[in-house]
């Protein structure tokens, strides 16, 4: 074999953006590419059997791409969208245009994630650094048959690398702009020869923010954290192995930073009155004047540019976003017989985080706070596969128990007082109401008239608020089976049936020292007239945020049957066609945010709108999967449709969030994955998504800002602000076009050296990040560019690589709201701009 020939075969599994979907045949002169194996179904394939649109891409791929955690894995993964808010327990992935909003823990993901057969029970469990990954999978469309809980939209399986009995290791070792560092190592080998094997990894890694502080120059959004795995494989017998997996993940990090996007006129006038001045310092002095006009409104204020990376947010109650997660799993894997085989996975899991931080995200110190969880989890997977003659088949049961103590902790800042004083001027002022007057007896609101005079804050405001509480439990018990009937050589049928039962119990305690939140403000004794619509104290209603609840309890039960059933028909050996039908299940639950329905003065829980109802999904796809041009292109492609009833939504409205199903979203599209290798010289490798989603039926979603201010005052107070219908509207974060690429060319530099560069790059069609779908949330269509240039050894022993990611410093932002408590104003959390960096890499 020539040097060229074997560079260029491993190199096919290294370029950033391909998908591996293949090798290269390993003879000198022959270029046919190879179907990959895949564990779609749980078993090892080839790409030609499986009936299932599935992506698959090697360890090698992803160190080679800087995919360093899942965030990133969309860059080479078209099909996969990725969104964060205020951290990693805010997370949201998407397939097909399904997935789930954080901010709330009650909430689990509509695309499950599976890590060395392990599913995740919250986003932010799943978002540790990549550390000796042999492959990630990504399976489109529902998957419950086989994998189990919550997996609506789809799957994402992390493989582990395996211990092995030779002894090897590597060390990575980066370095970048914004003071990036990483190390990766991991090292294998035998303990007794043939008997035990171990494999030790690592990863630490470290950034800086590239969000700053306008003011004072604190940065957020910085990189702190530090992984480690070991794994020991015993392997007992011929037929019989033990594996069991440990790791530990320390993340302490500053956590998400918005920058502020538009300033509205609720903003500048906090700031512009003269009797409570209203502290945001920058960049409010450098603002481009302007309007965000809406059907229903105009706002006329000011624009940022947030490609700078600047906010203006209180320090001293910084984004603490400090995470620990980890757990330890068994795998034992035996052969009953030859063709029976029985497979138990036994795992414990623990992930705590208590974030505490500026809550306005302003300098100003108004409102302060965090949600945290410390969770538990236990499951238990019982599976036998047989395989004989024509007959292949998988059955098992499967367990899962959660539990969750979520906590939050609220509480008014210095300046609170200050602004409410300025709020209650305010709308005195839109009322035609002139302060002044006594609006009652109790002390607080007392002093509240005064403040509307121009008085000095009192202090009693500050650092009351709120403490919650929320005692969390659920489990849930699933018996699966599918069958494959191999009809002939070429034609199978496969079909698969999974019964689910869920339980899930929630005890609440809140309890608020909070004295302007635990006053009834709709008293008559506290209007400044007979008329009500002139009661100020009950259009504050909605900043009355630290509300009371006498303890309570409330619990959901629910089961579910779903199948899924396929047909596949090798034409050839370079080519099948499938067709499949699936239907998908996510459990509903309840809502663990302490807003569980109280009102002013009436500290009785009122649950009638505290849980929320199954997802449910059924897809059909027709796919076929080819290998053209004497086996040197790759080419599959996927025609799906797909409907999911109560699509479950968390919208955010610049006060609280509010939990809610949405009647149905349709979608359609067509997925086309491609690897081609025209020459010894050049590899071609992309994915391309059309897609069509719309909300079927959505009759109650969220309203905009400028639909708030349109339906006035009083009605947004007393919260009688007219639903928005979304029928016939596309879901945020959802793109008609997506597309990802790579182009890599290799040159052999002498018989020691290859010299490798390569460009990997996506784009995304227009789409909003808000799930009210305002336009102000809106990303126009851009480009993702990344580029490295990598020098190898021809034995690769060691390889160095200069590379960059999004190199045309694309301003993204990736989730864009309502700026708490200042109706009409905007931020945004941004993705990264462009970095850079060297790596370093050494195999032993």
């Amino acid at each position: 074999m020539s040097f060229k020939s074997r560079k260029l075969a491993v190199a096919i599994g290294l370029i950033a953006g391909s998908y591996s979907f293949a090798s290269i045949a390993e003879t000198a002169d022959d270029l046919a590419l190879e179907e990959v194996t895949v564990y779609a179904q749980k078993r090892a394939q080839s790409i030609l059997e499986v009936p299932v649109s599935v992506a698959s891409y090697d360890g090698d791929l992803l160190d080679q791409a800087q995919v360093r955690d899942l965030s990133d894995l969309q860059q080479v993964a078209p099909s996969l969208v990725f969104n964060s808010s205020t951290g990693a327990t805010q997370s949201i992935m998407t397939i097909r245009g399904i997935g789930t909003a954080g901010q709330n823990s009650g909430l689990e993901q509509s695309v499950g994630v599976f890590i060395d057969g392990v599913y995740r029970g919250r986003p932010g469990s799943a978002l540790n650094d990549f550390v000796d990954i042999e492959a990630v999978e990504v399976l489109r469309g529902p998957q419950g048959t086989l994998f189990g809980r919550n997996t609506s939209a789809g799957v994402i399986s992390v493989r582990s690398k395996k211990p092995s009995y030779e002894t090897g290791g590597n060390i990575s070792v980066s370095a970048g702009d914004y003071g990036y560092k990483q190390m990766k190592a991991s090292a294998t080998g035998p303990l007794i020869d043939d008997t035990l094997a171990y494999r030790i990894s690592a990863t630490w890694q470290e950034r800086d923010g590239f969000v700053e502080n306008a003011v004072t120059g604190k940065e957020y959004n910085d990189k702190d954290r530090t992984t480690v795995r070991a794994q020991f494989l015993w392997d007992i017998d011929e037929d019989t192995s033990l594996r069991m997996m440990m790791d530990y993940t320390d993340t302490d990090e500053l956590c998400c930073a918005p920058v502020p996007v538009f300033y509205g006129p609720a903003t500048l006038g906090l700031i512009a009155n003269p009797a409570a001045p209203f502290p945001i310092n920058a960049p409010v002095q450098g603002y481009d004047a302007g309007t965000y006009t809406a059907p229903e409104h105009t706002y006329t204020g000011g624009y940022t540019d947030i490609g700078d990376y600047k906010t203006d947010r209180n320090d001293e109650f910084a984004g603490d976003d400090s995470i620990i997660d980890g757990g330890i799993s068994f795998e034992y894997e035996t052969a009953l017989s030859e063709s029976l085989d029985l497979t138990a996975i036994v795992a414990h899991r623990f992930f705590e985080t208590s974030p505490y931080g500026d809550v306005d995200m302003t300098a100003a110190d108004i409102w302060r706070g965090g949600r945290g969880q410390d969770i538990d989890e236990n499951s238990f997977e019982l599976r036998l596969s047989y395989s004989k003659d024509n007959i292949d088949w998988t059955a098992g049961l499967y367990y899962f128990d959660q539990e969750i103590d979520a906590t939050g902790d609220f509480e008014w800042g210095e300046d609170g007082s200050t602004y409410l004083a300025n709020v209650g001027a305010a709308r005195l002022q839109a009322l035609g109401v002139a302060p002044g007057g006594n609006p009652g007896e109790i002390g607080f609101l007392l002093n509240f008239a005064n403040l509307l005079d121009g008085a000095t804050p009192d202090s009693n405001l500050v650092g009351t608020g709120s403490q919650e509480k929320i005692s969390y439990e659920a489990e849930s018990l699933a018996f699966f089976g599918q069958a494959t009937w191999h009809i002939n050589e070429d034609l199978s049928w496969t079909f698969g049936l999974r019964y689910s039962e869920e339980e899930k119990k929630a005890d609440y305690v809140v309890t608020s020292d909070d004295p302007f939140s635990t006053t009834d403000l709709s008293d008559p004794a506290f209007a400044f007239g007979t008329d009500p619509a002139q009661n100020t104290f009950a259009a504050l209603r909605a900043l009355q945020l630290h509300l009371p609840v006498g303890a309570s309890s409330d619990k959901y039960d629910d089961d579910n049957v779903s199948l899924a059933t396929s047909v596949n028909y090798e034409l050839s050996e370079t080519m099948s066609v499938y067709a499949r039908y699936a239907q998908g299940y996510k459990a509903g639950g309840l809502n663990l945010n302490g807003g569980i329905g109280q009102s002013p003065g009436n500290p009785v829980a009122n649950l009638a709108n505290n849980d929320f109802d199954a997802e449910e999904t059924e897809s059909f796809e027709i796919g076929v999967k080819s290998f053209l041009l004497d086996r040197t292109l790759q080419l599959n492609a996927t025609v799906f449709y797909q409907t999911v009833d109560d699509f479950q939504t968390n919208s955010f409205d610049g006060v609280g969030f509010t939990l809610r199903n949405a009647g149905e979203i349709e979608g359609k599209g067509i997925e086309i994955d491609y690897m081609w290798n025209p020459s010894e010289n050049w590899v071609l490798t992309g994915g391309l998504v059309l897609q069509d989603i719309e909300y079927a039926e959505f009759r109650n979603g969220s309203t905009t800002a400028a639909q708030q201010e349109a339906a006035g005052l009083m009605n947004r107070a007393l919260g009688l602000v007219p639903p928005q219908d979304l029928t016939g509207e596309t879901p945020n974060f959802v793109s008609d076009i997506t597309y990802a690429g790579s182009i890599t060319y290799l040159h052999e530099i002498n018989s020691d050296l290859m010299l490798k560069t390569g460009t990997s790059y996506r784009f995304r069609s227009d789409y909003t990040t808000g799930q009210d779908n305002d336009d102000f949330t809106e990303n126009d269509d851009y480009w993702i560019i990344n580029a490295n240039i990598t020098l190898e050894a021809a034995d690769q022993s060691w390889a160095v690589e200069l590379w960059g990611k999004n190199l045309t410093d694309e301003e993204v932002m990736n989730i864009a709201f309502d700026s708490p408590l200042q109706n009409g104003s905007f931020s945004a959390f941004m993705d990264a701009p462009m970095t850079w960096g060297v790596t370093g890499r050494m195999n032993f």
